[in-house]
C-alpha cells in the first residue's frame, strides 16, 4: 500500500512539473531608444507570476506580483538611472527567466537566462520535492529545525529528483527545508504541531 502510495505521488509531481515547464514566463521585450523605455509584455496563462527589476548591486528598483491576469504589460523608463548593468527577473512557482540589461547612450538586451526551481507539495506531515536538473550540477537538500541544526543533508546530481520526507513522527517543530544549486538556494517551512 506504502510503495503504491509514493508511486502516485511521484506521478503527480511529474506530470505538475511536465505542465509547469510548458507554461514557463517568456516575456516579450522591446525598447524604444528615442525614449530610453523597455516595454515588457507577458502571457502569464493565469500564474502567479513575479516581476524585479534589480542594479548591479542587487538592489531591487522594482517589484511586483501579477495575479489573476492573462495578459500583462508595463513600460519601464531607463533614462533616469546610471549607465550601467540591471537585471530583469522573472518568475513563477517552477521556473526563472533573467534577462541581462545594459543601459548607456541606449538600452542594449544582452541575453537572458532560463532555468526552473524546485517544487514542494505539502500534503499533511509529508513533504515532497521534485527538480528536473538538466545542468546535472549538484543540488544539496538540507532540514534544518527552528534552533538552526542540521536534521537532515544530502547532495544529489540526477537528472530528476524526487525526495520525499515524512515528519509523522518527527518532534513538533518549525523546519525549514532548503534546496540549495551552484547559484540560487529555495527554502519551504513546515510546521509540524
Amino acid at each position: 500500500m506504502k510503495s503504491i502510495l509514493k508511486i502516485t505521488t511521484v506521478i503527480v509531481l511529474l506530470l505538475t512539473n511536465a505542465m509547469a515547464l510548458a507554461a514557463e514566463p517568456n516575456p516579450k521585450l522591446s525598447t524604444d531608444a528615442n525614449s530610453k523605455s523597455l516595454t515588457f509584455e507577458l502571457a502569464t496563462k493565469g500564474q502567479e507570476t513575479s516581476v524585479k527589476l534589480v542594479d548591479f548591486d542587487d538592489e531591487v528598483l522594482y517589484f511586483e506580483t501579477i495575479v489573476d491576469e492573462e495578459k500583462y504589460r508595463k513600460i519601464f523608463d531607463f533614462s533616469h538611472l546610471t549607465n550601467g548593468e540591471y537585471a530583469l527577473i522573472v518568475e513563477n512557482e517552477l521556473n526563472y527567466t533573467v534577462h541581462s540589461i545594459v543601459v548607456s547612450d541606449e538600452i542594449v538586451l544582452k541575453g537572458k537566462t532560463e532555468g526552473n526551481k524546485p517544487y514542494f507539495k505539502i500534503l499533511e506531515d509529508r513533504l515532497a520535492i521534485n527538480f528536473l536538473n538538466l545542468t546535472g550540477e549538484a543540488v544539496v537538500i538540507s532540514i534544518y529545525d527552528s534552533e538552526n541544526r542540521t536534521v537532515f543533508s544530502e547532495e544529489l546530481n540526477d537528472l530528476v529528483i524526487e525526495k520525499a520526507f515524512n515528519f509523522e513522527k518527527a518532534f513538533a517543530d518549525n523546519y525549514i527545508v532548503v534546496f540549495k544549486t551552484k547559484q540560487k538556494s529555495y527554502s519551504k517551512s513546515i510546521l509540524i504541531d
